[in-house]
């Protein structure tokens, strides 16, 4: 396979980076794939090192997810979370998910692979009855969806 180019990158606990990489002769959306920068050394080297310029470096797109994930830790979570919903005068949206955009497709799935091309941000988070984090996103195609964290988390991949 030979790299046509990088699209993307996030970077893990262990600050290993993972590209997004769009392989010469797939065109499509779901060929693209996370692949671990040592995988990229000899077929995308050139690919890579261009990329990493654009950032200012390899060690520059470490250092800024450092940086990213020490503003997660800062924000306490009792913060942005409540248990109950809070209450509001009649006639009031009851809650910034109950919202629904006109333009948003009645019954629509998200993407089996990654989201993060597709997502536009997310809506709010709140605490489901089981206690669970339930996270709520809107996407470029207007519609809203909610789901628990963990697929949240594999679906969503932090850069």
């Amino acid at each position: 396979y030979i790299v046509e180019e990088i699209e993307g990158h996030y970077v893990d606990k262990n600050e290993t980076i993972f590209l997004k990489v769009k392989w010469e002769g797939y065109e499509e959306e779901d060929d693209r794939t996370w692949e671990p920068e040592d995988n990229l050394t000899i077929s995308g080297n050139h690919m890579l090192e261009q990329y990493y310029s654009e950032f200012g470096g390899r060690a520059a797109i470490i250092e800024q997810s450092k940086k990213a994930a020490h503003l997660r830790r800062q924000t306490p979570l009792s913060r942005t979370l409540t248990a109950q919903p809070p209450s509001c005068s009649k006639g009031e949206k009851k809650h910034l998910t109950d919202e629904v955009s006109s333009a948003a497709p009645k019954h629509w799935n998200p993407p089996s692979g990654s989201w993060e091309d597709e997502m536009v941000t997310i809506n709010a988070c709140d605490v489901g009855g089981d206690g669970k984090l339930v996270i709520y996103l809107a996407w470029e195609n207007g519609a809203k969806t909610k789901h628990d964290a963990q697929t949240i988390y594999g679906k969503c991949p932090q850069k």
